[in-house]
């Protein structure tokens, strides 16, 4: 008779993909590239206002150029006191003055 030697069932193949927790590494690497781009983008910002601070630079001017009291009514009441009712309208303009244009004015005494 012939012996052979007994069949042993065949070995599972191990899973393709596993839900494992990344490794420290790529997360540190992932924390490292957040840093990098919020340092590059906060030098490009500072970068940014340096600039616009040096060549651009000028200061508003508000003037009011209208304040209307159409209505004005004071009504005594009893529990609280006086009580004021009124409307107003009131218009400003706002002008960005260059900075070759500043004048400082000095007020003698």
């Amino acid at each position: 008779m012939d012996e052979s030697p007994p069949q042993q069932p065949p070995k599972p193949e191990p899973p393709t993909t596993t839900n494992l927790p990344p490794s420290p590494l790529s997360r540190r690497s992932f924390c490292r590239l957040c840093c990098y781009t919020t340092c590059i983008v906060l030098l490009i910002l500072i970068a940014a206002n340096i600039f616009y601070l040096i060549y651009e630079r000028s200061l508003p001017q508000f003037c009011l150029t209208s304040f209307l009291v159409p209505t004005l009514n004071v009504t005594e009441s009893t529990v609280d006191g006086p009580y004021l009712n009124t409307d107003t309208t009131s218009r400003v303009e706002l002008r960005w003055l260059r900075v070759n244009e500043i004048r400082f004015e000095r007020v003698l005494p």
